[in-house]
């Protein structure tokens, strides 16, 4: 039963799946604070007297408290929720629920799509296509030398056919890319049970030789020995068996452990080998697969610039018409007509635009060769991130299997200093014992 008990003043809650919620003897002294409770759908039980906003507003506190959070409390202070008076506080702050229930509803709807967006921005960077699938909006959206001409006439047609361009080329795009990065993975995947498979088949054979080891203790401490087992060795026999016979036997097993030693650590240098060879050639194929990927990508976003500059040549076009249709009139209207009295006011920069085809081609030059930078920067952007990914996977491969071998040499040290310092110490508290006797 998760139960939660918040210091003085606290009012802030994190674990969504409380049960009982103890706020007494705090300084809670709005009503207001409360309302965050509606979130937990899971609580039952609440404690929140001895607070300045229940001792101040005694009615007031426990009505307000019930109409808010009636519908999953079951007990306040100690006491029984009545379902009635649970009902009647609701019809008490009826307009004050149905405009809180309008307002969560909104910020939840809004908290859902930040989730998606958030989860498909998410999606579309796995697969390197976020630079790709936001560049209309950095390039036209975002433009502040289009702004300047947004009152052109025809703008906005030329503005659709480049989105229309850039989207045909990024659907495409976005289609193989998914598809690469699907068989990309599969391949990975599949790699993992590959390697996985080594180092299972490996362990088990090195679980096997330890336990024929440990058995072989066992039965050298209490056949041979007659002590019991580790940690606390004790002599538990009758009569002190042969030592000269006992060391025979404590040497043979030595002997052994130092064999499987040998074994086991040349099982693992064939386990590693194994493994490096399967690493290797996977590293083959992913980097062979994800050149690809940046092969594809470089064409694409050639495609892009290819739909920048016939969206340039378009714009250029319709700045020189519309500069010889409207120039000379726009020209006048953007001259005052008492210098006198209109001196310092604001000018309309499109019309001054308008009566200046120099002006004009200056603001889509501008615009361009902007265009031209942003999709060079994220063309090299997505290489850049595609080569790291590139770099950071391979790294992790090698650096994963080295610090797996480093660990199972040093467990097998470990195993077999252990089972023969264990021989060792029987077979000490055995001569210990004969000493004695």
């Amino acid at each position: 039963m998760p139960t939660a008990s918040l210091g003085a003043g606290s009012h802030t809650f994190f674990c969504l799946n409380m049960y009982l919620i103890a706020l007494g003897s705090n300084k809670i002294e709005k009503l207001e604070a409360f309302l965050p409770l509606r979130k937990l759908a899971d609580l039952r039980a609440l404690v929140a007297s001895d607070n300045p906003c229940s001792e101040k507003f005694v009615e007031d506190y426990e009505a307000y408290v019930l109409a808010y959070l009636g519908k999953c409390v079951r007990w306040l202070d100690y006491r029984v929720v009545d379902a009635e008076k649970v009902a009647a506080c609701r019809e008490q702050f009826q307009n004050e629920l149905e405009a809180l229930g309008s307002s969560e509803a909104v910020k939840k709807a809004e908290a859902d799509l930040a989730e998606r967006d958030r989860s498909n921005n998410a999606q579309l960077r796995k697969v390197f296509m976020f630079e790709a699938v936001t560049l209309f909006e950095a390039l036209v959206i975002q433009d502040e030398h289009l702004e300047k001409l947004e009152r052109m006439d025809g703008l906005s047609d030329i503005c659709d056919n480049f989105k229309a361009d850039l989207e045909e080329v990024v659907e495409a795009l976005r289609v193989d890319m998914l598809k690469r990065c699907g068989a990309i993975e599969a391949d990975h995947a599949e790699f993992r049970e590959r390697l996985e498979a080594v180092y299972e088949a490996s362990q088990a054979e090195s679980v096997a030789v330890v336990k024929s080891l440990k058995r072989n203790r066992k039965q050298l401490y209490t056949k041979d020995l007659t002590c019991s087992l580790p940690p606390r060795v004790e002599f538990v026999g009758c009569t002190v068996p042969d030592l000269n016979v006992v060391d025979k036997k404590v040497r043979a097993i030595k002997a052994e452990i130092g064999s499987a030693k040998e074994d086991l650590e040349a099982l693992e240098t064939k386990t590693q080998s194994a493994s490096l060879q399967l690493i290797d050639s996977f590293e083959d194929n992913y980097s062979a697969a994800m050149l690809g990927l940046v092969e594809l990508l470089q064409e694409a976003f050639q495609k892009c610039m290819n739909a920048a500059n016939k969206f340039y040549d378009q714009l250029k076009d319709l700045a020189v018409s519309t500069v010889a249709e409207k120039g000379g009139e726009a020209g006048s209207a953007a001259q005052p007509a008492d210098p006198d009295e209109e001196e310092g006011a604001p000018q309309d920069e499109y019309l001054l635009l308008l009566g200046n085809l120099d002006h004009m081609m200056e603001v889509v030059n501008a615009c361009h060769e902007r265009h031209e930078s942003l999709i060079l920067s994220r063309d090299e952007a997505v290489r850049k991130s595609l080569r790291e990914t590139i770099t950071s996977t391979l790294q992790k491969c090698k650096a994963r299997e080295f610090n797996r071998s480093r660990t199972v040499i040093k467990d097998v040290l470990e195993s077999c200093t252990e089972l023969s310092t264990s021989v060792d110490l029987a077979y000490d508290v055995v001569r210990a014992k004969a000493d004695t006797d």
